[in-house]
């Protein structure tokens, strides 16, 4: 007769846990006052990607679009020869689901991770197409959302990924370039 009594406070219990908005974990902000402009010693610059236009992606369009607006504001030519190729190399951006695990009735667990990547390849010409400079960056980031997130929590966690990516980029491209 007691376990009757436990019923509906248990059906509470479960129904307030159902509605709790979900933990997403830190969210990246893009560190624009520290993002540097980068000179490169050519008259022109070509940004070239692996994929030309919109893929089935939204992934990867978002990463793209994302990556090239950052590179067409914050690269810059300094000189009145050469030509200089900026290539977004390897481009990725997928959601990978866990596998479920049966049996957690009071827990809220993590159902799937975010995950974005991207390579940049710079090379510089001469006018008689030698090769003065080539570095090659890539960074990599994820965050795994948990299994009550909506559409538009997991919208923030990507844009907190595409944000985390950029930021890494501007770091290690500072690095490779000296500045």
């Amino acid at each position: 007769m007691n376990h009757l009594k436990l019923l509906p406070c248990l059906f509470l219990c479960a129904t307030l846990t159902a509605c709790q908005k979900p933990d997403l974990g830190p969210q990246v902000e893009l560190n624009e006052k520290e993002f540097t402009d980068f000179s490169l010693d050519a008259k022109t610059i070509e940004f070239k990607s692996k994929y030309e236009g919109i893929t089935t992606n939204v992934y990867i369009n978002q990463l793209m679009h994302a990556t090239e607006t950052w590179a067409r504001t914050h690269f810059k030519t300094t000189s009145s020869q050469g030509h200089a190729l900026v290539e977004f190399d390897e481009i990725i951006g997928q959601d990978l689901p866990f596998e479920k695990k049966p049996g957690k009735l009071f827990t809220t667990e993590q159902s799937g991770k975010l995950e974005g990547a991207i390579a940049l390849k710079i090379s510089i010409q001469n006018d008689r197409g030698f090769r003065n400079k080539y570095l090659e960056v890539r960074t990599d980031r994820s965050h795994t959302y948990p299994e009550n997130a909506t559409l538009l929590e997991k919208e923030k966690i990507w844009r907190s990924v595409i944000n985390s990516i950029l930021n890494a980029l501007n770091s290690k491209l500072k690095e490779a370039m000296g500045e």
